[in-house]
């Protein structure tokens, strides 16, 4: 996917990054790329979100919320990598998340999938592949054996998957 720069800042590196890409007051983010549905967008917040928010906001099963799917990364430059490696019609989500944002934990599923069917493997909330261990929190994550147990519930953490 191309990255859409601001005018003239295509060619220069700002010690901040951000200073590249437009940013949009109304959603108090970052617009990093575009294509025709959707700007794929990072969130002004402490982590660096990236969100696809619909161009056609009145389309039917989208949420009023502003933007339909997220996902958190470790940092600002991580999450533009991401959007720049990721091809959104193939690809279900975008490598190197570190944590899915979408609200109800819908999963993103991209309109032609079945072409990157080892990409689009089923993936724990944290961005690992169920089939691997979980890269944040190999313990407790749904990966795990101990997912779900009595034990792992009675250690204060609750079932979420």
């Amino acid at each position: 996917m191309d990255l859409k720069y601001a005018p003239g800042k295509d060619d220069q590196l700002p010690p901040d990054f951000q200073g590249n890409f437009l940013f949009h007051p109304r959603w108090e983010s970052w617009i990093i790329a575009e294509d025709d549905a959707w700007f794929y967008m990072i969130t002004r917040s402490v982590h660096a979100q990236l969100v696809m928010t619909s161009k056609h906001p009145d389309a039917p099963g989208l949420p009023i919320y502003g933007w339909s799917y997220g996902w958190m990364f470790s940092s600002f430059a991580a999450a533009v990598a991401a959007v720049s490696n990721w091809s959104p019609e193939t690809q279900d989500e975008p490598a190197g998340w570190v944590r899915r944002q979408t609200h109800f934990t819908r999963t993103r599923k991209a309109p032609r999938r079945e072409e990157d069917p080892d990409y689009n493997r089923p993936r724990c909330r944290h961005g690992s592949y169920m089939d691997e261990p979980c890269r944040i929190d190999p313990l407790y994550c749904a990966t795990s054996d101990e997912s779900g147990v009595p034990e792992w519930e009675a250690a204060g953490r609750p079932a979420m998957w």
